[in-house]
């Protein structure tokens, strides 16, 4: 039986949102893991937050990401 760790992300404005990116599909994001048992895999969930939330949905913090943060117990930010 396996288990999938996710780890809910905000990429942030700005340049913010490339590094993230960039940090997501490098593998780099879930680097802090040393070495999860074998049967673990890890995966990233992007929530929206500030502008690009708002364009999206008109709303600065949805509450789909609250709830994503609430279930999930955190959620990385960039800056």
């Amino acid at each position: 039986m396996s288990r999938e760790i996710v780890v809910p992300f905000i990429a942030g404005d700005g340049v913010a949102q490339k590094i993230m990116k960039a940090y997501q599909t490098s593998g780099g994001l879930f680097r802090a893991i040393p070495r999860p048992p074998a049967r673990v895999t890890c995966a990233g969930q992007e929530l929206l937050a500030g502008e690009v939330a708002f364009k999206s949905t008109g709303s600065w913090l949805p509450p789909e990401t609250l709830a994503a943060i609430k279930e999930h117990g955190v959620a990385l930010k960039g800056r």
